[in-house]
């Protein structure tokens, strides 16, 4: 469920985002960077909530975004069991996130929306292997 309405957030987002709100994910993602080179695995999930959230908003109508924080709320992560504490996975996320910037500046909703898919599916998917 959330790879479906964070995915349609970002197909829609493609076709609205403002210069700046392009700005705000990259200046979220260039921190995320950051943190995770410096050894911050810690505070990359909720920055990448933020990301994931806000591009939900831009792409609007208003509950979508209800919708996806709503689904996140249902399902929380626990804080030690999040894959951006892995070094490996945190670097596959955030190409994740630089690839859906990427389609988002260029204004390709299907690209935004099979990325987003795919990223959070992943998430999903590994998650319940390893618990399984």
């Amino acid at each position: 469920m959330r790879a479906v309405v964070e995915g349609l957030g970002a197909k829609l987002a493609a076709e609205r985002i403002t210069a700046d709100q392009l700005d705000e994910l990259r200046r979220i993602h260039r921190s995320m960077v950051e943190d995770a080179e410096r050894g911050g695995h810690e505070l990359l999930g909720e920055q990448s909530r933020r990301f994931h959230l806000l591009i939900t908003d831009i792409g609007g109508p208003a509950f979508l975004g209800r919708q996806a924080r709503a689904i996140r709320n249902s399902y929380p992560v626990p804080a030690n069991a999040s894959l951006w504490l892995e070094p490996e996975r945190a670097r596959g996320h955030l190409d994740a996130h630089r690839r859906i910037i990427d389609a988002l500046a260029a204004q390709d909703g299907a690209t935004a929306e099979r990325i987003m898919i795919e990223h959070v599916r992943f998430s999903g998917g590994y998650r319940a292997d390893r618990q399984g």
